[in-house]
């Protein structure tokens, strides 16, 4: 994971060079940015490349031709492609038909609160890179039974870690947008703790999906969870055509993903055999838990706060502090709060 690490920092910081680059740049800034965003990415393809075949004997480059394995690639690539087209149609398709009843204003709002969900998302993305393998190889050793308690254990963890840094942001988010911005768009406030929460149920999706592809048996996992997401598009547009407001977009989206989320539990038990009824029992049950109390609390506290920085930093240690203990009470079992208590004491021990 060090290596991962370092590529991560050389990557980053040759973005932050290429943001000073292409001030200087003599030709079309479009295009600057374009090439040399291109390059780092080849950059960074090789030397993954070079450090894998150099570290892994199986990690060795030989060109084959093998027709039955491509077939079965090219079928896995096409149905895969299905659900990752239907995933970026959802999005960018509800861009579109805001811009089409609202106008570019509104626009610009649900882009502020893409750039506010994409930095806090980033910071779980590492830990789903680092589940997703595990599962993967649990499937492929056979063992079900471990497999089932990644991808369910990945789910809540993965929600928590989000939900975790998302609470705070959307009690606070007008003083945000206010110290961020100044003045901000109609709807922004509403656009980012929307697109926030679908972020959290979105990441509840993540360690179940990367289970479902490992069996390979995508073909109508795909067509009827990718067909469900593009469904925000018509209906978006038939709503927003009543009249209703712009974050019907969103909240379209939200219903949607709980419903892809029980679609999805359907093709675990169909394809892997899977008890669901632990998932919604001991992941699913626990998260609602957690978000009703640990939000109840913060916003109660919020309320009775001033709009001011001092008010900010304790409405977020108290977001924080909540959301820690419900976790710890609501929303972990027995044997994980025993992995805490463990954990804390060895951290007692260290510290002292």
């Amino acid at each position: 994971m060090s290596v991962f690490a370092y590529i991560g920092i050389f990557e980053g910081l040759s973005k932050l060079l290429i943001a000073f680059a292409i001030s200087i740049s003599p030709i079309d800034h479009l295009v600057s940015y374009s090439a040399l965003m291109c390059s780092i990415a080849i950059v960074v393809r090789f030397v993954y490349g070079r450090y894998c075949s150099g570290h892994f004997e199986e990690c060795k480059f030989k060109i084959v031709f093998d027709n039955e394995q491509l077939k079965e690639m090219f079928a896995f690539a096409g149905w895969n492609f299905i659900g990752a087209i239907a995933s970026v149609l959802r999005d960018q398709g509800g861009n579109v038909i805001l811009n089409l009843f609202c106008g570019p204003v509104v626009n610009a709002a649900k882009g502020i609160s893409s750039q506010v969900n994409n930095a806090v998302v980033g910071f779980v993305t590492n830990f789903t890179m680092a589940l997703n393998p595990q599962i993967t190889q649990s499937y492929s050793s056979g063992n079900r039974e471990y497999m089932q308690v990644l991808m369910y254990q990945g789910a809540k963890l993965a929600y928590f870690v989000l939900f975790l840094l998302s609470l705070p942001i959307i009690i606070n988010t007008p003083f945000i947008l206010k110290i961020w911005l100044g003045d901000y768009p109609d709807y922004t406030v509403s656009f980012v703790r929307l697109t926030l929460i679908l972020s959290m149920w979105e990441s509840i999706a993540s360690p179940m999906s990367t289970g479902l592809l490992a069996t390979g048996r995508i073909k109508w996992y795909q067509i009827w969870v990718g067909g469900l997401n593009l469904l925000n598009i018509p209906l978006s547009y038939i709503l927003l055509r009543f009249g209703f407001s712009p974050n019907i977009v969103l909240i379209v989206a939200i219903i949607l993903s709980q419903f892809a989320l029980f679609l999805r539990l359907y093709f675990i038990r169909l394809l892997l055999n899977f008890n669901i009824v632990i998932f919604i029992t001991h992941t699913y049950i626990r998260i609602l838990l957690v978000s009703i109390v640990s939000s109840a609390i913060s916003t109660l506290v919020h309320q009775h706060m001033s709009s001011t920085f001092m008010g900010f930093i304790f409405t977020t240690l108290v977001c924080i502090f909540t959301t820690l203990i419900t976790i710890l009470i609501l929303g972990c079992n027995k044997s994980e709060r025993g992995i805490v208590y463990s954990s804390l004491l060895k951290l007692k021990h260290k510290l002292l």
